[in-house]
């Protein structure tokens, strides 16, 4: 004998709420590929091909991460850039005072003036920050390079220099007797004393708190170039030596072939100086334009990944936008057969 089987539609309501719930939650997962432009799970839709889109993904972030950090360095090259042709101009105008100074008389003390004011701003310029890392520190980038030669209190250059002359003429910069120096006392002078500041190790104990290693930046995934100049390079030490003997010598009181033995030795070192300069100018820039074409290149191997991770886990709008319609189409229809199972029951039947 056959016993009919039953169903209430109690478990039939509960069936079909079920299978809203189901729906509803694809439906969800569609909203969030559609807003993502991806699949939800990656790892179930593409599986063993998932391995790809890590890899991928990896690539992508070491080629942005040396982008970011080529911007950097180009910011710190242009800031170099900024500052060495500051360094360069006013040099080059220190220079063409001094030649008028050969030239002309009754400009020495002017001329020592000038010299103290375009050391003050040699050493700013030398001391010049980008984002708060100094630029002619070398990798020494939180260190500011140079002391004040005329802080309130003595700086050890300063010191120094002013304990060279004494210990050579017996008398200090600032005595009439200066003018007693001869021009042979005073070659020597400079060609021993004053060039041993400037040199090592009195350059780096008294000058310098830089590092004569520069900064090195990883500009693709094969290449490295320095991205900085120190304040140890022979430019910044001419330029400094031709500023310092000008304002530190007791230039205005000397005698004429003395004074003249200064403005000499000057206008080389300031010569000297332009064209290190230059050459370091020329260095950065080269840096610059390998930058940029390392830029060029990744930028487009940044688009051939994105493009590669797009193709494996990005979602197809139309195909989307077909099943999120089913899906509401497929809710809606679980909605109605909802509402008409729960009007099925033995009180409506007896009333019909």
């Amino acid at each position: 004998m056959n016993i009919p089987a039953f169903s209430s539609t109690g478990s039939l309501s509960d069936e079909t709420r079920v299978s809203i719930m189901r729906l509803q939650a694809r439906l969800i997962e569609a909203q969030k590929e559609l807003g993502s432009g991806r699949y939800a799970d990656v790892g179930l839709t593409l599986g063993a091909s998932t391995g790809k889109v890590i890899t991928f993904r990896q690539e992508l972030t070491v080629t942005q991460s040396i982008i970011d950090s080529n911007g950097v360095a180009s910011t710190r090259l242009k800031g170099s850039q900024v500052a060495l042709q500051s360094m360069s101009d006013l040099a080059q105008e220190f220079l063409n005072s001094l030649v008028n100074t050969k030239t002309s008389t009754g400009v020495a003390d002017t001329t020592a003036q000038k010299a103290k004011a375009a050391l003050r701003s040699f050493v700013d310029t030398g001391n010049a920050t980008i984002d708060g890392q100094y630029l002619f520190s070398g990798v020494n980038s939180d260190v500011r390079p140079f002391d004040d030669y005329y802080a309130a209190l003595p700086s050890s250059n300063k010191q120094a220099f002013d304990a060279a002359f004494l210990a050579k003429f017996g008398i200090a910069q600032n005595d009439a007797a200066v003018a007693n120096i001869s021009a042979a006392d005073m070659t020597a002078f400079v060609a021993n004393e004053a060039a041993s500041q400037f040199g090592d190790p009195a350059w780096t104990s008294n000058w310098s708190s830089a590092s004569d290693k520069n900064i090195k930046s990883r500009i693709s995934r094969m290449e490295m170039a320095e991205t900085s100049v120190n304040a140890n390079n022979p430019a910044f030490r001419s330029i400094a030596s031709a500023m310092v003997l000008v304002a530190e010598s007791g230039f205005a009181n000397l005698n004429d072939s003395t004074r003249q033995v200064i403005i000499d030795k000057a206008i080389a070192q300031l010569g000297e100086g332009i064209t290190g300069i230059a050459k370091l100018q020329s260095s950065l820039g080269i840096a610059e334009e390998r930058i940029a074409s390392s830029n060029e290149v990744m930028t487009l191997q940044k688009t051939l990944i994105t493009s590669s991770i797009d193709n494996l886990e990005g979602v197809d709008p139309t195909e989307l936008s077909t099943r999120m319609a089913n899906l509401m189409t497929q809710i809606e229809t679980a909605y109605a057969i909802t509402s008409r199972l729960n009007n099925l029951s033995l009180l409506n039947y007896l009333n019909r």
